[in-house]
């Protein structure tokens, strides 16, 4: 009967079907509660278009968050890890 019901059209199977391999498990360079790492890993699994869709959604929902002020420290942490993982990037496409 399920399977019926993955015949119909629009059918889209639930999000946690699973957990991605331990090596092939993405290294965040901040922390994050194992509930949000299990989110972007599912993330990964969804198709490019749903996650265009979603990511769309995130956004504008982020857009309506109170972050209050930001101070000179933070930005500073931000752009450091936005730098580093410019330069994993870099290196990675250097090998």
């Amino acid at each position: 009967m399920a399977r019926a019901a993955e015949a119909q059209p629009g059918f889209r199977r639930p999000l946690l079907q699973g957990r991605l391999p331990q090596k092939q498990r993405v290294q965040y360079p901040f922390p994050m509660s194992p509930a949000t790492a299990h989110l972007l890993e599912e993330f990964d699994r969804l198709p490019p278009e749903e996650q265009r869709e979603l990511s769309a959604v995130i956004v504008q929902r982020a857009a309506q968050l109170d972050y209050g002020d930001v101070t000179d420290e933070e930005l500073t942490a931000s752009a450091a890890r936005i730098f580093a993982m410019l330069d994993e990037e870099e290196d990675a496409q250097a090998r």
